[in-house]
């Protein structure tokens, strides 16, 4: 795994609070997962017992006309994750 991109990370706003987010594909990019990304995030939301719109946001943007969700998570969430 090489460590030398780190990924981005922006603030956002879960619950009207201030929070410092970043992209979950991104992420899974970053760990180098085998899985892929959308059973990787589902599958690590299960595990972890993740909240939407507590630990995570659901954002879905359309990509060549076709809806595509990203997960902006925090970085308490990220942390976890990475592992």
């Amino acid at each position: 795994m090489t460590h030398l991109n780190l990924i981005p990370v922006f603030n956002g706003l879960i619950q009207n609070q201030p929070v410092r987010l970043c992209n979950a594909r991104e992420l899974h990019a970053f760990v180098e997962s085998k899985q892929q990304y959308t059973d990787w995030i589902k599958n690590r939301i299960n595990e972890y017992g993740f909240i939407q719109d507590e630990d995570y946001l659901v954002i879905t943007e359309r990509t060549n006309g076709r809806p595509r969700k990203e997960y902006h998570i925090t970085l308490d969430m990220g942390k976890e994750l990475r592992n």
